[in-house]
């Protein structure tokens, strides 16, 4: 049986008052981090959870509320925790490089922190496949900021498949991850504000029928969607709640 653990699912800005994107999936054989925004490490404690035998982190794109919570989650767990378990980062290219700079800008001295555990880092192209320890991993291209290397995921795991969209405007890659997928996590940033880096509620309902999942929920609401969240149609995620899969 997988769980996915709701560690946070607001937006860059925290709106009503949530923490950055953070997904715990979990079974008694693996634990996966999806995105680790900059509190991440806050939500665990706050949910009495820990991170201090995680297997995995799989990270979608580079902006700070999906990634900018690892340095501090590899600083605890190194001068903490003490682990010496090793942790497999998945992301887009240049994650190394980002961490090595991040963690000079952010604890300049404690760069150690990064040698003392193995850390492995594989990099994910758009429309190829990772066999993983623990199951398989695709990741699709999709629209955000272009410097960010957005993606989405979809990850089978114990037979199950769950499907992120990462942060993005329509794109018809998520019909792809979507695809018989047991769940499809989707961010919803707005209710029927366009841009062209979030998707908007309105759009998300007409396309709705194209995404082929027995569970779609809604993550990465701003003010605008929370204040019209009794009107939706789709179960959107509740920050420290746990759905089983």
């Amino acid at each position: 049986m997988l769980k996915l653990n709701v560690i946070g699912c607001s937006d860059a800005f925290n709106s009503g008052g949530h923490r950055h994107t953070s997904f715990l999936v979990e079974s008694d054989n693996f634990k996966i981090l999806l995105d680790c925004g900059a509190n991440t490490v806050l939500g665990f404690k706050k949910m009495n959870r820990s991170f201090s035998d995680l297997d995995c982190v799989v990270l979608t794109h580079f902006h700070g509320d999906h990634y900018g919570g690892l340095p501090y989650l590899i600083l605890e767990a190194a001068k903490v925790h003490k682990r010496s378990k090793p942790l497999l980062l998945i992301s887009p290219p240049g994650l190394e490089e980002r961490l090595n700079r991040l963690f000079k800008l952010l604890y300049p001295g404690s760069e150690d922190a990064l040698q003392a555990f193995p850390i492995t880092y594989i990099s994910f192209n758009s429309n190829k496949s990772i066999q993983l320890p623990f199951g398989n991993l695709l990741a699709c291209e999709v629209l955000h900021a272009k410097e960010t290397l957005p993606h989405g995921v979809r990850l089978e795991l114990d037979g199950k498949i769950i499907s992120y969209s990462g942060d993005t405007t329509w794109h018809d890659n998520l019909i792809k991850l979507a695809d018989n997928s047991d769940l499809f996590i989707c961010e919803c940033n707005f209710f029927d504000t366009e841009t062209p880096s979030h998707l908007n509620y309105v759009t998300l309902r007409e396309k709705q029928q194209l995404l082929k999942t027995r569970r779609l929920v809604l993550t990465h609401l701003g003010e605008e969607m929370l204040k019209r969240e009794g009107e939706l149609e789709i179960e959107v995620l509740q920050e420290g709640k746990t759905l089983t899969i």
